[in-house]
């Protein structure tokens, strides 16, 4: 055996008999559209131990043909996880407002059917942070889908569940949703917990991190509440702003980054 030459991964090697069995089909086969998501799943699995682009290819290529019809029954919430994450992969290379809006559908509906070992094996924890990533990115986005920025601090929330509290990422994100809730509703509790995300990360003192923004956009929240909560029985008098000092400037959001 030549010194370069190692033995087949069986991932490969059982991803090989798949796309042999499929070639053998006579098109039009009601057995393809397993096939193809057994050689998606294959190839997911390669790509995630192994990081060979050319694996993210085929499993995002098999996926798109096995989801091209209904796709109903026990392996297939799974690997609508699967498909939605090397989705989510592709989408920070090539940003798309088509592409987030299916890999959110891919996820929502995945994350439900799972069945009851992904919590223990870590696939639920990354579907939700996913889903968190990508209806904050919808968000970020402008799209206009209805309840879509309840969706994304819902998933957030359950996301940063799963973390103990402690990700600064995400209490980022939840931060300037939280923000953006309160601009949209006019809801002081909002701009409170914005304020309360934002004061979490300037404690966890990650100087890789924007601080001076962090601060700007926590002070942002704070002068916001102190404006839209009521005083005794009557609002604050109109005009009055403490944010005034300020300058004109929407704080920007965390990164639109859809994975880890």
């Amino acid at each position: 055996m030549p010194a370069e030459a190692r033995p087949a991964h069986p991932l490969r090697a059982a991803r090989d008999e798949v796309v042999a069995a499929l070639t053998a089909l006579p098109a039009g086969s009601a057995e393809a559209r397993e096939l193809y998501g057994q050689a998606g799943e294959l190839s997911y699995r390669l790509h995630v131990e192994e990081a060979g682009p050319e694996d993210l290819d085929l499993a995002a290529e098999a996926f798109a043909h096995a989801f091209r019809g209904p796709a109903e029954g026990p392996p297939w919430p799974l690997r609508r996880i699967m498909y939605g994450h090397l989705l989510a992969l592709r989408y920070d290379e090539r940003p798309d407002p088509a592409a987030a809006a299916e890999i959110h559908s891919l996820l929502a509906r995945g994350l439900p059917e799972l069945p009851a070992e992904a919590e223990q094996d870590g696939t639920a924890v990354l579907a939700r942070r996913l889903l968190a990533n990508i209806t904050k990115t919808r968000v970020l986005g402008g799209s206009d889908a209805p309840g879509l920025l309840d969706e994304a601090l819902r998933w957030g929330r359950d996301a940063l569940d799963d973390t103990d509290g402690r990700d600064a990422d995400l209490l980022e994100a939840l931060g300037f949703l939280w923000q953006r809730h309160g601009l949209t509703a006019g809801d002081a509790a909002s701009y409170t917990r914005s304020a309360d995300c934002y004061a979490r990360v300037l404690a966890a003192g990650d100087r890789e991190r924007d601080l001076p923004l962090v601060r700007l956009s926590r002070a942002t929240s704070s002068c916001s509440w102190a404006t839209t909560r009521p005083t005794g029985a009557h609002w604050r008098r109109p005009g009055t702003n403490c944010c005034a000092r300020w300058p004109r400037r929407a704080a920007t959001p965390p990164g639109n980054g859809t994975h880890d």
